[in-house]
């Protein structure tokens, strides 16, 4: 198998890349994107890059948290962060199905412990301010969707 290392501005390389991935991994990238029409323009790539039921799994800054601008502004170079909420409409927005944000899963006893007073702070915080029903409350979301 040859193996091959490429350079390029990732939307032009997505354009020319239709039907050929399985998946596509998108980890701290779309925070990055300039404006809201490049960004659409990328992911719709994204869509078409992907054969018949691939999928685009994505991470993205989560400001559903309460450092969330914390994490927004550490990076000179973010121009958003987004909610699970924003998240879901841009993936729809860009033509995927089946979007879902993936929830967190603890792997040992004291992160369990931790991200349940997390999540217990956050909805109380949430409730006593009357801000809708988030749910999705680490630093970042992962968002799942399908072409």
């Amino acid at each position: 198998m040859q193996q091959s290392l490429v350079q390029q501005d990732g939307l032009d390389y997505l354009r020319h890349q239709v039907g050929r991935f399985g998946a596509i991994f998108c980890t701290d990238v779309l925070e990055h994107v300039e404006s809201e029409d490049e960004l659409l323009d990328f992911l719709e790539a994204a869509r078409i890059a992907l054969s018949d039921g691939g999928l685009f799994v994505c991470r993205v800054p989560n400001m559903g948290n309460l450092t969330g601008a914390h994490l927004r502004y550490i990076d000179m170079t973010h121009a958003r962060a987004f909610t699970s909420d924003s998240l879901l409409q841009l993936l729809d927005c860009a033509g995927f199905s089946r979007a879902s944000i993936v929830p967190r899963r603890a792997t040992t006893a004291g992160q369990w412990l931790r991200m349940r007073i997390e999540h217990a702070v956050h909805v109380a915080i949430f409730r006593i301010c009357g801000v809708g029903n988030e749910r999705h409350f680490g630093r970042t979301i992962i968002g799942v969707a399908e072409r």
